[in-house]
């Protein structure tokens, strides 16, 4: 429910406030390229029994189709077996048109998922100043615009993940909830790598709660969408399996902002290894903490710590991906927010201020993503500093 003094018009307008901002920064052009290109080329291959984990097969393509003038060749994509029906469907759409089709369905979906998320926070904004200091935070937010630039594939996961939040607000037992649930777990899938300790305190909440209706769902579709690709494509899963030590190369190492390029580069452990330490705690932190996320209201443990925390741990992880932490973002502008009046104020404002010129080094730096790696874990920071009044309120209530 919306407060009587906040109507609907200023939400949908901020809720495009990012695609516009996308159109304004590429000149009105309005098309991504680099990966939206190669997931085009992706659904060629496979209408054309190749292989999408095959560079050789995608270079062949991108020869044949004269694509050379939009930029650097296509590398092969590492998406589950499961997510390539998403590209299988439009592959016989002409590419330009496939391109705005993408374009304006991810710029779509940012403002709808904008629209969900400031629909949350609408009854604490009572000034028009609160207005201004989301715009603030929602303008310099550079990760979506990159991915928008990129036609890049988060968008899809972070629909999944309000879908997700959305099926948890009357319980994971209650029936009208799980379709909402599984479709966004399907979805958070197509990148399943960005996940590991979400699904980690999912999986540990179902069995504790027995309720594991949502998990055996989301695992039959995906195991159908596996066994379909297989048919259509045999000896594709194979392939998948073969291509997944490709997350060792070395320029994903040197320049993935994430804990795994740290390790590396600094020298402490060798790649491999890296990769061994990261996901492990990405899968074991949730698992320890269970007892502390549980108390804690299903947004808010998963929007706004697992998340970033998730990117942060991620073994493959570029800036794009970065839009995951949008809900944690808006969840700390509200949580600075609701300290108006209070001592902490003026401290709250300086939080914003930094956080905002945060965004803006992240924008200035794009080209290397390597020095992103910092992003998140201020993200995850600052909400679980956050995260102990919201606690201590719900523990008085």
């Amino acid at each position: 429910m919306l407060s009587g003094r906040v109507g609907r018009t200023p939400i949908i307008l901020l809720s495009f406030c990012l695609p516009c901002l996308w159109l304004m920064i590429t000149g009105g052009e309005g098309l991504p390229r680099g990966d939206g290109v190669t997931f085009w080329l992706i659904g060629q291959a496979i209408a054309g029994g190749h292989s999408p984990y095959d560079a050789d097969a995608l270079q062949d393509l991108w020869q044949a189709r004269d694509l050379l003038w939009l930029g650097a060749h296509p590398d092969p994509g590492l998406y589950p077996p499961w997510a390539l029906p998403l590209f299988v469907l439009p592959a016989s759409l002409p590419l330009f048109f496939f391109l705005k089709v993408w374009g304006g369905l991810a710029g779509l979906a940012l403002a709808t998922v904008l629209f969900v998320l400031l629909r949350r926070v609408a009854v604490h904004i009572v000034l028009f100043a609160d207005w201004c200091w989301i715009v603030l935070a929602l303008a310099v937010f550079f990760p979506a615009v990159l991915l928008l630039r990129l036609g890049q594939t988060t968008w899809i996961c972070l629909l999944g993940v309000v879908l997700l939040m959305r099926g948890s607000e009357n319980g994971e037992r209650a029936r009208e909830s799980v379709p909402f649930s599984v479709l966004g777990l399907v979805l958070m899938c197509i990148k399943p790598h960005l996940f590991l300790p979400t699904f980690a305190f999912i999986v540990l909440r179902s069995l504790k709660q027995r309720s594991i209706a949502t998990l055996g769902i989301t695992a039959i579709i995906l195991c159908c969408l596996t066994g379909l690709m297989e048919i259509i494509h045999p000896g594709l899963v194979q392939s998948y399996l073969a291509a997944i030590p490709a997350l060792n190369d070395y320029s994903t190492a040197l320049f993935a902002p994430n804990l795994r390029s740290l390790l590396f580069v600094s020298g402490v452990v060798p790649m491999s290894s890296a990769i061994a330490i990261t996901t492990c705690l990405a899968v074991f932190v949730p698992l320890i903490c269970y007892r502390y996320l549980a108390r804690l209201p299903f947004e808010a443990a998963v929007g706004a710590l697992l998340l970033p925390l998730g990117l942060f741990l991620a073994p493959h992880v570029w800036t794009y991906d970065f839009v995951l932490c949008l809900p944690a973002i808006i969840f700390i502008v509200d949580q600075l927010l609701r300290r108006r009046g209070t001592s902490s104020w003026n401290l709250a404002q300086l939080e914003m201020v930094g956080f905002m010129g945060v965004q803006i080094w992240l924008a200035k730096h794009s080209e290397n993503m390597g020095y992103d790696w910092w992003y998140p874990l201020i993200v995850f920071v600052l909400a679980a500093h956050l995260m102990r009044s919201l606690l201590g309120r719900s523990e008085q209530l």
